[in-house]
């Protein structure tokens, strides 16, 4: 996961559930390198020479590159809290089966343009904003490209974009029969009830 951990900056944070024996094995190499370590509530969090973070804690392993978002976690982990007491992400969640899946929270979609892509590029965070609530995306990778695939979850009513299509079923589009070959980017939007589309696109105005 990505977190917002200071101003201009993304973190990450990884989890992962290993069996003891694995975890006995990472304690083996963590004690062999020049790691610095400190005591957080029942947990120990060691530091690599890299700027790596990282803890073992019930039965887990943790890394981030920040310790705030580490011990963010540990206290989380703690108190039995999550991100699941969220009852929007519970039903997000459900949307996507794809063995990989990405989830975003529209709303901060200006913190990650101005934290991984660059403070410039913020301006064209505002469309990702204004859009939905959610967006999921399934990722599926081959040999010559990532593709996402997915949808978006409205729970803002008419204050986002995405509501201006509530309503509207799958239409047939003839875009490739005059697209030149040469386009570099093409976005087909069908709209099935053009006059219920004009009254909800009246309304998000």
């Amino acid at each position: 996961s990505l977190h917002y951990s200071s101003k201009n900056k993304i973190s990450f944070l990884q989890i992962a559930d290993l069996p003891d024996a694995l975890l006995d094995k990472v304690s083996d190499i963590i004690r062999k390198k020049e790691c610095s370590s400190r005591a957080y509530i029942d947990a120990v969090i060691y530091s690599t020479p890299d700027s790596i973070n990282l803890s073992i804690y019930k039965h887990k392993l943790l890394l981030s590159s920040s310790a705030y978002v580490l011990e963010s976690s540990i206290r989380h982990l703690d108190n039995g809290t999550s991100i699941l007491d969220n009852p929007e992400f519970r039903r997000v969640i459900t949307m996507s089966d794809a063995d990989n899946t990405l989830y975003l929270r529209n709303s901060q979609a200006g913190k990650i343009f101005s934290g991984v892509i660059g403070r410039g590029a913020w301006k064209y965070a505002d469309f990702f904003q204004k859009f939905a609530s959610w967006s999921i995306y399934g990722v599926s990778e081959s040999s010559k490209a990532i593709t996402l695939t997915g949808s978006f979850l409205n729970t803002d009513s008419d204050a986002s974009q995405s509501y201006v299509f509530s309503g509207q079923k799958p239409a047939a589009s003839g875009y490739g029969e005059i697209l030149p070959c040469n386009a570099v980017f093409v976005t087909s939007i069908s709209i099935s009830d053009i006059k219920s589309y004009r009254k909800s696109y009246m309304r998000f105005l």
